[in-house]
């Protein structure tokens, strides 16, 4: 009775508009920011963890951007650690300049004051240690763009007849240094003119590159995946043909150029592996006038490269009329929060009228939009608008003018 007669004192009190008096709540606080990247765009969907030594919360960016974590216990040393689907901006907010940290030990340390919102106001947050390789051609100059064709690609873009396996051998001697010479400065002049960064030609690559044109050399043909009966068949040979630009027909400088080029090749795959920018390392191999050219780094991703947003080819700026690819194009996003699957594509000539175009699905595979121009290039401007981008599901157009002259 004594029990019953207490909880109905208390539930006489709360009718009664009287609440008992309890403890007070511990004092908490609120930690606030925006997140933006290198354009200042805002950065929506990342998730956010509070890391510290009392407590662990998360929340997420909305649309505009910005997260609040409420509800924080008073702590001295947290730190803040991003997570996105997307894989763009993982890693911790840094102590010191803005590319996110993958160490907790250089994290940048916050402060969770007691009864206080914390603004850290607006934070950027690079999605990129570069937009642009240092080693990049200038493509605004004209000049600049015009005498480094003539100096630095020209006298590469030659055609070096390959070593031969003698009766019926399947040894052949190593690529002639001159024909690596020349692939190499072929793949990196036009990898500069699309604002990456070099590659340098890897020994064990380049065995492994021979081997798979010794098999495609005797085969009189092409293949990624060779048949086991083909002669001079060899796993080592086999793998690299699967992991290489394969061309029967030209080498060194001159397939570098072909692959780029690339017409007729509905997927553009070998544009895409030229000019993949993480690229480190590539391997060439020649036999007779067959070429493999090795492209899948095993090291790409694990060393910092210079990545622009996209790749297009022809690139924007000036651009060689020669390098011109017969109308098929292509434009790739390096960002994998830009989606192409809206993607409409109109390109104007240099006196403003609409020229026709032709979608290649094949190239969607590679993650970029190819398209042939149904019309002949000219000398002059061209004005490459895409519309239905989206990056992080915000509107992301895409407008760029190639400037192409002769010479």
């Amino acid at each position: 009775m004594k029990k019953l007669a207490i909880a109905l004192s208390a539930l006489s009190l709360l009718m009664a508009g009287h609440v008992p008096a309890f403890a007070d709540a511990e004092p908490t606080g609120t930690i606030t920011a925006l997140l933006v990247d290198e354009k200042n765009r805002p950065i929506s969907g990342v998730n956010v963890y509070l890391n510290g030594d009392l407590q662990w919360s998360d929340t997420t960016t909305d649309s505009s951007g910005r997260f609040t974590l409420p509800d924080l216990a008073p702590e001295s040393r947290i730190s803040l650690q991003l997570s996105d689907d997307y894989g763009v901006f993982t890693g911790y907010l840094p102590s010191a300049g803005r590319l996110l940290t993958q160490s907790m030990s250089k994290a940048r340390r916050f402060v969770v004051e007691a009864d206080q919102t914390t603004d850290l106001g607006t934070v950027r947050i690079d999605s990129t240690p570069r937009l642009r390789s240092a080693s990049a051609i200038n493509t605004t100059s004209y000049k600049t763009v015009r005498d480094s064709f003539k100096r630095k690609l020209l006298p590469y873009a030659k055609y070096v007849y390959g070593p031969t396996p003698k009766g019926g051998s399947c040894k052949v001697k190593p690529t002639s240094s001159r024909a690596k010479k020349q692939m190499l400065a072929t793949v990196n002049w036009q990898r500069s003119l699309a604002g990456l960064d070099p590659v340098k030609l890897d020994d064990r690559l380049n065995a492994r590159a021979q081997r798979s044109s010794v098999i495609q050399y005797y085969a009189r043909d092409l293949s990624h995946e060779p048949s086991k009966k083909s002669k001079c068949w060899s796993k080592i040979g086999a793998d690299a043909a699967g992991s290489s630009n394969l061309y029967m027909g030209a080498t060194a400088g001159a397939a570098g150029l072909g692959y780029v080029d690339d017409v007729g090749v509905r997927s553009l795959g070998h544009r895409s592996w030229v000019l993949a920018w993480p690229t480190t390392a590539m391997g060439t191999g020649d036999v007779g006038n067959y070429n493999s050219l090795y492209v899948v780094d095993p090291k790409a991703g694990s060393i910092v490269r210079a990545r622009p947003e996209w790749t297009a080819w022809p690139s924007p700026g000036y651009f060689p009329h020669r390098l011109e690819p017969s109308g098929w194009w292509s434009w790739q996003p390096n960002r994998s929060d830009i989606s192409i699957d809206k993607a409409k594509v109109k390109v104007t000539d240099p006196s403003g009228k609409t020229v026709a175009t032709k979608r290649l699905s094949e190239a969607y595979e590679y993650g970029q939009i190819g398209f042939v121009l149904q019309r002949t290039v000219r000398s002059g401007s061209y004005t490459v608008s895409i519309s239905g981008l989206e990056l992080r599901d915000r509107a992301y157009p895409v407008s760029y003018k190639v400037r192409f002259f002769k010479g």
